[in-house]
């Protein structure tokens, strides 16, 4: 059976540089807009962009959602779940 989880993530510009971490999330289910998951703490980091990580085969893979708004991120990940 082929692996069909999708995750969203957040590319942002650290010190050491350009990384992924997941997206936060609110108790009711939407993304906190510009907030990541670091080391089990949530940060806030102004300057990245949302991507969907998933798998082909057993090779990860990033889609990139330049410009997209939390919600609309949310959305295509929802849908490339589906």
């Amino acid at each position: 059976m082929a692996n069909t989880t999708v995750g969203l993530v957040r590319r942002v510009k650290t010190d050491a540089g350009w990384k992924h971490f997941p997206a936060a999330y609110w108790s009711n289910g939407r993304v906190k807009p510009d907030i990541v998951v670091v080391d089990g703490k949530k940060v806030k980091h102004e300057q990245g962009h949302y991507e969907l990580r998933f798998y082909v085969g057993s090779k990860v893979a990033y889609e990139l959602l330049k410009n997209a708004a939390p919600a609309a991120a949310e959305d295509h990940r929802k849908r490339k779940e589906a």
